[in-house]
Order: structure tokens, then sequence, then C-alpha cells
């Protein structure tokens, strides 16, 4: 009996939890566009990216991890109180979910949903670091 099937038998798996989770970041990153500081939304954002992380980790999707990543860090930032919520950092909320579709439809057809698009990255330690 085989323990650990070939990821091509869990790529479906991880893209149909995958898209969920970029659905609740896409509905996060519009509340918070249209009603600025609202500390649930950033809360949801949050546990959305850090569960994201963890699938597109476990799976060996670098670059998704490395955006999730990046988001989840200046999420808390936020979460903590040490950073506003800004029109800067909704915009940059709105085009890693527009970035991090396109990586999972990559990850669908059977890539490994390319490298983080370095610019976003920088542009969340920015927000975190204030």
């Amino acid at each position: 009996m085989t323990l650990w099937a070939p990821l091509g038998e869990f790529r479906d798996l991880f893209v149909a939890e995958a898209q969920e989770n970029l659905q609740a970041l896409s509905n996060g990153a519009l509340k918070i566009e249209r009603s600025g500081q609202d500390l649930s939304a950033v809360h949801d954002l949050f546990r959305a990216a850090h569960t994201l992380k963890g699938m597109a980790a476990t799976m060996g999707f670098d670059g998704l991890t490395q955006v999730c990543h990046a988001m989840e860090d200046a999420l808390d930032s936020v979460r903590s109180g040490a950073q506003p919520v800004t029109r800067a950092f909704a915009d940059a909320l709105l085009a890693a979910v527009d970035a991090m579709g396109g990586m999972l439809g990559q990850v669908a057809s059977g890539g490994d949903g390319g490298a983080a698009p370095a610019g976003l990255v920088e542009r969340f330690h920015q927000l975190a670091a204030g």
C-alpha cells in the first residue's frame, strides 16, 4: 500500500482549496478597499494568507509561498496596530490577488506557479516596515 501519492494526484485538490482561499483574499481586499480600517477583514485576510502559504509550502510552490508570506507580514503589522490600513495597502492586496491568481493558473496547468513578483514582495515588506 502506497502512503504517498504523486504530486499530480494532489494538484487538483490543492488548486481547488487554493482558489477558495484566493476568493477569500479577494473578498477581503475589496472590503478593505471600501471600508478602510476593518480589523475583522484584516484578521480574515491573515487567516486566508496563512492557510494558502502553508498549503503552497507543503506542495513546494515557492513563489506562492513567498507572496503569501510577505502579505502575511504586512497584515500582521496592521493587526498589531503598528501600521494603518492605507490606500497603498489595499492596492497591494488587490495586486497580490491578481498575481496569485496567475500563479495558481500556472499550477493548475502543471507548472510550479513561477517566481514571486519581486516588486510585489518588496511592496509588502515596505508596508510592513512603514
